[in-house]
């Protein structure tokens, strides 16, 4: 009886062995398809990182045949996945550097570790036949099936340009620095003198050796300029913007001459250094002090002309006045009316031509006058001077703010005197009233003067540009003078038209 109940107990036993083993089987598979799962997911992930990369991402096997193929690969080098499986990927490299490629991955395969990298640069072969520089790392991993290689291809184009981009400023600064044409000097933090050009040589007088690590460039500037110059550099190392880059200093040579510098100083970026570039203006200053000198000269000389010629203009106006006067006193002693008309007519004129040398007098501008000023003043004088009623006649001037010379003025001023005069006298009989239009203004590059009235018009069997009477034979002879034009409109009243070019003609400001 106690045989049995022991082997009882030993079948309960063995039964509770196999019904924990498998449990654990079942366990094992469970884990077992968490990681196929898990491997199937990772190189899902693999081969979506591999076909999105940029770079050429190709694994090989132990022959080196390509064995994978991206889409950094095949914009690359041009081949599609099909035309290079299974193909050497010495296919890539041109042949005269395929051995040595080759070679490369062998002793990658041989003599490196684990998950260790060899980069090499070699050129890129392209489907096209093009070639580019390009990088190559070789990797080499252990998994559970085996030892795999690969290696990653990057188009280094872009990064040999800039290489040597990077490599040629170097030159360029020292061919620049040696042949700027001006003296050039680097000065450190502490003021010393690190670099200098064969300029600076030649403008101090020292040569290279007795100046680089031994001097300062302060050394060599008056010691009146030396203040301004070492105010600017603390300044200039806190805020290159806050001083003055550009100033002038003496410099004082090794012979103790003392010559008359421009110079430029700039911090260089990254760096407690200053570029200093010194441009000799010694003869550039004398030039320029003499000029001072001569231009001085020259304006008190102006001034006096000014005063000289302000006098004759003023003397000249007095001349005329007297003359005028003097024809006023003696048309007392006449008693015939036409030749007391003249009289008239004469002193008109003159007092027209006056008032010219008057408004040059008191002008700003002893070349030009204000010509609407001296049209008023003209025309309200014949206004007062002709008209029987004045207040019978409306006077109207449309003049722009215009400058004009002497030679254009009197002209102009005798033109206006004459036709508004024979207005007033003959447009507006039996004290008529009317309106008296005078207007100046810029038509282009020219003028136009037009003087009007709405009066009983100019007699149509009278042609003005052939006629025997004084005032019109005096205003084609000055429309002839000015190189103008003029013409008459009789459709409503009077209206002369006069165009001329005017070279010194300007517009008030």
């Amino acid at each position: 009886m106690k045989d049995e109940d022991k082997t009882k107990e030993q079948l309960i036993n063995e039964v509770k062995n196999l019904r924990q083993r498998v449990a654990e089987l079942k366990n094992l598979e469970t884990e077992r398809k968490s990681e196929k799962e898990a491997l199937q997911e990772n190189e899902m992930q693999f081969r979506a990182l591999l076909q999105s990369a940029t770079k050429a991402i190709i694994p090989i096997d132990s022959h080196s045949n390509i064995t994978g193929w991206n889409r950094g690969a095949q914009f690359m080098f041009g081949y599609t996945k099909e035309e290079v499986w299974g193909k050497p990927v010495s296919l890539l490299i041109p042949e005269r550097y395929r051995d040595t490629y080759l070679r490369g991955i062998e002793r990658t395969r041989l003599g490196e570790s684990h998950d260790a990298k060899k980069s090499v640069e070699v050129l890129g072969l392209r489907k096209d036949g093009s070639k580019f520089p390009a990088e190559h790392s070789y990797f080499s991993w252990q998994a559970r099936e085996g030892t795999f290689y690969s290696t990653i291809i990057c188009d280094i184009t872009r990064r040999k340009k800039v290489e040597k981009v990077l490599k040629e400023p170097e030159a360029c600064y020292n061919t620049i620095f040696e042949n700027t044409g001006t003296a050039m000097v680097i000065i450190e933090k502490d003021e010393k003198i690190s670099l200098v050009n064969t300029e600076f040589e030649k403008l101090s007088g020292y040569s290279k050796d007795e100046l680089e690590g031994k001097k300062s460039l302060t050394e060599f500037v008056v010691k009146d300029d030396l203040k301004r110059t070492k105010e600017y550099r603390p300044l200039r190392r806190v805020n290159s913007k806050a001083a003055s880059r550009n100033y002038e200093v003496r410099f004082i040579d090794r012979k103790g001459n003392v010559r008359d510098i421009f110079m430029i100083v700039a911090m260089i970026p990254g760096t407690r250094k200053s570029l200093a570039s010194l441009l000799e203006i010694t003869e550039q200053k004398r030039a320029e002090n003499q000029i001072k000198i001569s231009f001085l000269e020259i304006m008190e000389d102006l001034k006096e002309k000014e005063v000289l010629l302000r006098e004759i203009h003023h003397r000249v106006k007095n001349n005329m006045q007297i003359i005028s006067s003097l024809l006023n006193l003696q048309s007392g002693y006449i008693e015939d009316k036409k030749a007391l008309e003249l009289f008239r007519e004469t002193q008109s004129r003159i007092k027209s031509m006056a008032r010219v040398h008057e408004k040059l007098h008191q002008s700003e501008d002893l070349a030009r006058i204000d010509f609407a000023e001296y049209i008023r003043s003209l025309t309200a004088d014949l206004l007062y001077t002709y008209a029987t009623e004045p207040n019978l006649i409306k006077l109207k001037i449309d003049v722009e703010d215009v400058l004009l010379s002497i030679d254009a003025a009197i002209p102009c001023g005798l033109l206006i005197n004459e036709l508004v005069s024979n207005s007033l006298k003959h447009a507006f009989p039996d004290k008529r009233k009317g309106e008296l239009c005078i207007a100046l203004r810029p038509d282009d590059d020219k003028l136009t003067l037009s003087i009007s009235d709405n009066g009983v018009g100019f007699p149509d069997d009278l042609d003005f540009r052939n006629t025997e009477t004084l005032g019109m034979q005096v205003v084609n002879s000055l429309v002839k003078q000015i190189n103008g034009t003029i013409d008459l409109d009789r459709t409503c009243g009077t209206k002369f038209k006069i165009t001329f070019k005017e070279l010194e003609y300007k517009k008030r400001a």
